[in-house]
């Protein structure tokens, strides 16, 4: 068992800081104890990353079975904190969380935060959440609970499930809570699986909650299924993203992917794929061969696809080779099969094509 009277607790190593190229690999190695700090940045096996030049670091062929708990904010199941690292390299594969991840706020599975790191490189694979994520707070992930203020990242995540709970505030995703504020950022999600159950109040999805403020983006979700239930008390319910926002130069390919789970709002803004996309400019966005089979249900603006598209400017969206099996319900209004509402965009195409509903909208 590791105790911290404060913060920076890991069950292998507390804070790593200010070294300049370094390699660290943990590699076929199991925490079993218990990992408590009465403060920030508490991991199952590192701490912190913090403030360090030229780095490479592996995660191999190990396994948290250990429960993680932070009183307050940045805790994760491998590292609580990975926060102004230049040129890192990150390599996680064949692993496993099976331990309990509860904290404040910024809480994931593998890591609670990546925060304000340039030249990053994130290559995971083959990883498996079995541990329940939760957080009293926000920003809450099956893997990752936030990636916020990084320039020049790249975050791959590939053959990889969530096979367990996700519960938090806001910004909660099955595999990662809050993406925010990112400037030339490329992330792909490929061959992955949500399979736990998410929950929250607003900005809730199946794979990520939020994606917020970011700059040059390219993100590309690619033969992936959510099986996962989704609820929120609030806004901006999606099987596979709660809320698109305020982005700028972003470009978004979403192919061979299906939502299976039932995705409920208690309020507005509940889609099979995202809540709502709104106010971002010179937005891309390619949808192939989706299928909404779960079941959609909110007050208003409620979509197969999408709940709504508001107030976007120079946006082109096709979506082609689709299928909406989802029942579709806005029980106070606009439901549509695959968008509930478009309002107030500006220069925007929109193509749906050799697509196909055949859900009940009520």
């Amino acid at each position: 068992t590791s105790i911290g009277n404060h913060g920076y607790v890991g069950g292998f190593i507390g804070f790593i800081q200010g070294n300049t190229n370094q390699s660290i690999t943990l590699s076929n190695s199991t925490n079993n104890g218990i990992v408590s700090g009465c403060d920030d940045y508490v991991g199952g096996f590192v701490g912190v990353f913090f403030n360090n030049t030229h780095m490479t670091s592996i995660f191999s062929n190990s396994t948290n079975n250990g429960i993680i708990t932070g009183h307050d904010d940045y805790v994760g199941g491998f590292v609580g904190l990975i926060y102004s690292i230049t040129n890192m390299g990150l390599s996680i594969f064949n692993s496993t969380n099976k331990g309990i991840v509860t904290g404040g706020s910024r809480i994931g599975g593998f890591a609670g935060e990546f925060l304000t790191n340039t030249n990053m490189t994130i290559a995971l694979s083959n990883f498996v959440n079995d541990g329940n994520a939760t957080g009293s707070g926000q920003l809450v992930g099956g893997i990752i609970g936030a990636s916020s203020d990084n320039t020049n990242m790249t975050m791959t995540i590939s053959n990889s499930i969530n096979n367990c709970s996700v519960v938090g505030s806001d910004c909660v995703g099955g595999f990662v809570g809050y993406i925010s504020s990112n400037r030339d950022m490329t992330m792909t999600i490929s061959n992955t699986i949500n399979n736990g159950t998410i929950a929250g109040n607003d900005d809730v999805g199946g794979f990520v909650g939020y994606v917020k403020d970011n700059t040059n983006m390219s993100i590309t979700i690619t033969i992936s299924f959510n099986n996962g239930n989704v609820t929120g008390n609030g806004h901006y319910v999606g099987g596979f993203v709660g809320y698109i926002y305020g982005n700028t130069k972003v470009t978004m390919t979403i192919s061979n992917t299906t939502n299976n789970g039932i995705i409920t709002s208690e309020s507005n803004f509940v889609g099979g794929f995202v809540g709502l996309i709104q106010e971002n400019k010179n937005m891309a966005m390619t949808v192939s061969n989706f299928i909404s089979d779960g079941i959609v249900t909110g007050d208003w603006n409620a979509g197969g696809f999408a709940g709504s598209i508001l107030c976007n400017n120079n946006t082109l969206m096709t979506i082609s080779q689709s299928i909406n099996g989802a029942d579709i319900t806005g029980r106070d209004g606009c439901a549509g099969g695959f968008v509930g509402v478009f309002k107030d965009n500006t220069v925007m195409t929109i193509t749906i094509s050799n697509s196909i509903n055949n859900g009940n909208i009520t």
